[in-house]
């Protein structure tokens, strides 16, 4: 389940092969998760408090990783 925002993060550039991207996320910020994972039993509350607690328990316990 993908937790952050798809297809690509905002800014992000596509097609490219090497370079640099600098983004600080808001993790209270609606917009940075998938809809769906919000909606996902991964956030049993089905809202930003829940999806940042997920995604940081995730984090923690070593259960996701960040793909580029």
């Amino acid at each position: 389940m993908v937790a952050t925002t798809v297809p690509s993060f905002p800014g992000f550039p596509l097609g490219v092969t090497a370079g640099t991207y600098d983004q600080t996320f808001n993790l209270l910020d609606i917009g940075t998760y998938n809809p769906a994972f919000i909606a996902s039993a991964f956030d049993p509350t089905h809202d930003v408090l829940g999806a940042e607690a997920a995604l940081i328990n995730g984090i923690e316990n070593a259960e996701t990783y960040l793909n580029i």
